[in-house]
């Protein structure tokens, strides 16, 4: 079974550096580097994607990520997935996790097998935690005058204050533009998650809890542009 590892834009150069130790094969476009590490093709794209394929591809996985030069960091994710849909719920989810053991999750949006990466991200984290919004109560919520962003920030400080109270002091990354939340010290960074595996693993668990729901209500409050 082919493996597949993601890296940042940043973290791109070190890659290349280990993978300029094989002989360089004839690359397709959007393909930055291809070879052969032992009997596995590997290729890394212009995305950071890195594509390994033979009979041994999880032992040059291992490998590669022992021996290219990254810094390891455990991290917060934080995702969410309905916010703009006019029907079911609104899902916000956290992973904490090291960079090293999530590399192999990528954005939802990017990922065609959501069950099974699902089962990825569960093996590799070191805890999750979702909060769900169903159709209803963001109805209720936004027909007593709290619009989106209020219910996304208040699912963000509880998800921040739940990690925080388990003991966990490093950073936290929250995909999208800055919202107004009470928590302190959070990174809010647009498309996060194609840059930090924990979101991009955060974005697969919501994308599997919000598919797997019976709840497919309308939102009636989406009469209005939701804010």
């Amino acid at each position: 079974m082919p493996s597949v590892l993601n890296f940042k834009k940043t973290e791109i150069p070190a890659v290349m550096a280990f993978l300029r130790q094989y002989d360089e094969l004839s690359a397709d476009k959007y393909q930055k580097y291809r070879t052969k590490v032992g009997a596995c093709s590997v290729i890394l794209f212009d995305s950071g994607k890195l594509l390994i394929q033979g009979d041994n591809a999880n032992a040059v996985s291992k490998r590669i990520l022992e021996m290219v030069k990254i810094p390891d960091e455990q991290i917060v994710g934080v995702d969410e997935t309905g916010r703009g849909e006019d029907f079911g719920p609104f899902v916000i989810c956290g992973v904490l996790g090291l960079r090293s053991k999530l590399r192999e999750v990528r954005d939802s949006k990017k990922t065609a097998n959501i069950a099974q990466k699902k089962v990825l991200v569960e093996k590799n984290a070191d805890q999750i935690a979702c909060i769900e919004y169903s159709a209803k109560t963001i109805d209720e919520l936004r027909s007593a005058g709290t619009n989106m962003n209020q219910i996304q920030a208040k699912a963000v400080d509880f998800l921040v204050d739940f990690f925080r109270r388990s003991g966990f002091l490093g950073k936290i990354v929250i995909d999208g533009n800055p919202i107004a939340v009470e928590s302190k010290n959070v990174f809010f960074i647009p498309k996060a998650d194609d840059s930090e595996p924990a979101v991009a693993a955060a974005s697969i668990v919501a994308k599997f809890i919000r598919d797997a729901s019976k709840d497919n209500d309308k939102r009636a409050s989406w009469k209005k542009k939701s804010a």
